[in-house]
């Protein structure tokens, strides 16, 4: 712990609540030997009560407001460590690592060939298809309109896409991530239902009003077939029971 890190992260004014917190939570975890943090994303995330999503956008923003200095680590298959974190002061970089490695006792000779091999890849890890999140402020493409219309004539394009992004955008974690867009619009396309389709008989239940017995599956569920998301703090119980509810209503409509 160092309580000169710590003073820094307390007294740093300006922070919004959940950065500050971050910020305080990455200063208990940094030595005062050499000034240094290593906190993985999900100590910080179960420390903090926030989701790794919520923690890296945090981060991102107290390194842009020069409250905080990350250097990220790598393997030698490509995979990520825990990075390495800096409260306040000069920035870590690669230049810094190299020429002061033996001062500290983390920054390992295994580190620096990490680093070497990171480096050697970078070029074929940026040229490469990269999965990520589907924009807050994405539109329709037109092209992405024209293979709908020309796919599902029954269908209205950019009304199906305002569920599209309302989806997506709401899905947490890995399954938000995907390296082709446009294949994920395909195949949404092609699941939705044909307008004018016969309602099922009310003898048969639709899949979406069958609700897995785990609880853990619960969410994903809902998410999947348009359900109410659980409230922050809800109990299972309690959100089965929520949505229970609406899908009876969804049922009677």
């Amino acid at each position: 712990m160092s309580v000169g890190a710590i003073d820094y992260a307390v007294k740093a004014d300006g922070l919004h609540p959940t950065d500050k917190l971050v910020l305080i939570l990455i200063a208990n975890c940094v030595n005062d030997s050499d000034g240094y943090g290593y906190p993985s994303q999900r100590y910080l995330a179960e420390r903090t009560g926030l989701t790794r999503e919520t923690v890296n956008r945090s981060v991102l923003r107290l390194v842009e407001s020069g409250h905080l200095q990350v250097t990220h680590q790598y393997r030698d298959n490509g995979g990520k460590r825990s990075n390495i974190y800096h409260v306040g002061g000069a920035h870590v970089t690669q230049d810094h690592i190299g020429s002061d490695a033996g001062s500290h006792p983390h920054v390992t000779q295994d580190h620096m060939k990490e680093t070497e091999v990171r480096n050697r890849n970078k070029k074929q890890r940026e040229s490469a298809s990269r999965a990520s999140r589907l924009p807050d402020d994405w539109q329709l493409p037109d092209e992405w309109e024209l293979w709908a219309k020309a796919e599902r004539p029954d269908l209205h394009p950019k009304s199906v896409a305002a569920a599209f992004k309302d989806y997506w955008v709401s899905v947490s974690g890995s399954r938000a991530t995907k390296r082709d867009w446009f294949a994920v619009w395909r195949n949404w396309i092609r699941r939705e239902a044909k307008v004018g389709e016969k309602k099922q008989s009310s003898a048969s239940v639709p899949s979406w009003a069958d609700l897995p017995r785990d609880d853990n599956k619960l969410a994903d569920h809902a998410r999947w077939h348009r359900l109410p998301d659980p409230y922050p703090g809800e109990s299972f119980m309690q959100y089965r029971a929520r949505l229970s509810a609406a899908v009876k209503e969804r049922m009677r409509a």
